[in-house]
């Protein structure tokens, strides 16, 4: 067999492998927005980063990072959060972290989990509450720098939150919990408050570096791993600015920093369990396909029509700059009535017989009978699979399988650009009776 024969069964394997893999591509984007898996993911991120739940809800519902939500009525959290938006929305929260109002937020957020454990109706009327109160602590926390904080809004605050214990009896002991941890925390950010200005010679905070500084006292009480976090890459932000960077840049810079970071190893790790997730989808597709590397290989090795045809299919698809899945599979759909003719291994049945003279068994016990499915009176022959008793076939089987989902999991890209080498590789040592054949 001469070498271009040989390249065109290369050829031929890698455009298969590129379908499936075009598939498993597609496969994997659907279930991703199915379940919504990277906008989860990037939660257990923040959570775990932010060391606590209840203020990763916090900062989820801060409008900068609302204005993200996707989806009917802003259902959907956000897959992708600029580190800009995560910096300002975090600094907010530190800002505020001392508040009654922010104390009092975190408190609901975690009464959530509570609410959970109701029966389904009382769930519902439970949760229905909880939004209100939450929309209180929001408007008690929209203040300014010049602006008083609203005390009425934290009263009312207080007085839903007893109407809600009424209400909701399993509750009670959860909202008093609440409400007492509030208290205490107060307490022991008053007692911080005092001593570090004491030991600071500081005063009320004129500017923003200075309330959040402030910010992080009060997270000393009730977020220490947090404020331990902040305060390490705030530490010397004064004498470490660049020219004509202020102290406020320098400290948001390492926020995002430390963010961005933070999704750099996310983005690792949701490779990682992407690609065991595309073995996966490989797997399920080589074997309902039964695309056996091996059969297929052979084919083209005796078929010389059949390599032909996915060799010019596949010079066609390497001829253009980018891969275009819609296209490829529009080639695939399109070329489907050529290669029937031509046989290509794929598929487990053949098309039923029309006239059935020998029995037709799954089983079969003798040479004569037909090795198929029979449904409805009509029999589907088992094509391209070793019979049932042959065991070195089906572990020459299981092995082909493996090898295609292999490269199905190694992504269409990952194959398009070895095709494109090929093929050059196949243009250059083109038999000159090709090219004159194809002048002619």
């Amino acid at each position: 067999m001469s070498l271009l024969a040989v390249l065109d069964i290369i050829l031929g394997l890698i455009f298969v492998w590129l379908m499936l893999s075009l598939g498993v591509m597609a496969l994997q984007e659907w279930l991703a927005a199915r379940f919504r898996w990277r906008a989860r993911l990037l939660e257990l991120t923040i959570c775990h980063i932010l060391g606590d739940d209840a203020l990763a809800d916090q900062l989820y519902n801060h409008p900068l990072i609302r204005s993200l939500y996707s989806g009917p009525n802003a259902a959907h959290k956000p897959s992708y959060i600029p580190a800009s938006h995560f910096a300002q929305a975090l600094f907010d929260l530190v800002i505020q972290a001392g508040s009654e109002a922010s104390l009092l937020q975190q408190q609901l957020y975690a009464l959530r989990r509570q609410v959970a454990t109701l029966k389904m109706r009382r769930q519902r009327a439970a949760q229905k509450r909880l939004n209100l109160m939450l929309a209180l602590a929001r408007r008690a926390l929209v203040t300014t720098a010049d602006e008083v904080p609203d005390e009425t809004a934290t009263s009312d605050l207080r007085l839903e939150l007893d109407a809600f214990a009424h209400d909701f009896p399993a509750l009670a002991e959860a909202v008093s919990h609440s409400l007492n941890a509030v208290v205490l925390q107060q307490e022991k950010i008053a007692s911080a408050l005092a001593e570090w200005q004491r030991q600071k010679g500081r005063g009320i905070p004129e500017t923003t570096l200075d309330r959040l500084r402030v910010g992080l006292v009060a997270l000393g009480v009730t977020h220490p791993r947090l404020k331990q976090t902040l305060q390490a890459l705030w530490n010397g932000v004064e004498e470490y600015v660049a020219a004509g960077e202020s102290p406020l840049e320098r400290a948001r810079v390492q926020v995002e920093r430390w963010f961005e970071n933070s999704m750099a190893r996310l983005s690792g790790w949701y490779k990682r369990r992407v690609q065991w997730l595309a073995f996966g989808l490989g797997c399920l597709l080589a074997v309902l396909l039964n695309a056996d590397t091996f059969q297929i290989a052979s084919q083209l090795w005796g078929g010389g029509a059949l390599r032909s045809l996915l060799a010019q299919q596949a010079m066609h698809l390497a001829a253009q700059s980018e891969l275009p899945p819609d296209a490829a599979l529009t080639q695939v759909v399109a070329m489907q009535e050529q290669l029937s003719r031509f046989h290509l291994p794929l598929g487990w049945f053949g098309l039923p017989l029309e006239r059935q003279e020998a029995p037709c068994r799954w089983l079969p016990r003798a040479s004569g009978e037909v090795y198929g499915l029979l449904i409805a009176g009509r029999c589907y022959p088992v094509v391209n699979a070793p019979l049932p008793d042959d065991m070195a076939g089906w572990l020459l089987k299981a092995g082909g399988l493996l090898i295609s989902a292999l490269a199905a999991a190694q992504g269409a890209p990952f194959w398009f650009d070895i095709l494109k080498k090929i093929v050059n590789v196949r243009l250059a040592g083109r038999n000159p009776s090709e090219e004159s054949g194809a002048a002619g």
